[in-house]
């Protein structure tokens, strides 16, 4: 079996020289995205107004009436 001799970087470069540097075009070809189905087919529908009379009738109540009686206190 071989020794386990160092090598020069030209040699080492030469060895490794299967993996190469992809450019963005070439890797998105390689690896195309899947539809993302949260961004598919959403049927917008028109924007129902709000009715701001009710919020105006919920301003409106009267407030509970406080109880001002003493506190109950247990022992």
């Amino acid at each position: 079996s071989p020794k386990h001799q160092p090598m020069t970087p030209t040699e080492s470069t030469a060895t490794c020289n299967a993996v190469r540097i992809l450019t963005h075009e070439e890797f998105a070809a390689k690896h195309p995205h899947p539809l993302n189905p949260d961004n598919v087919g959403i049927a917008r529908r028109d924007v129902t107004p709000i009715d701001r009379q009710k919020d105006v009738d919920i301003d409106r109540q009267p407030p509970a009436s406080i109880d001002r009686r003493a506190p109950i206190t247990y022992r």
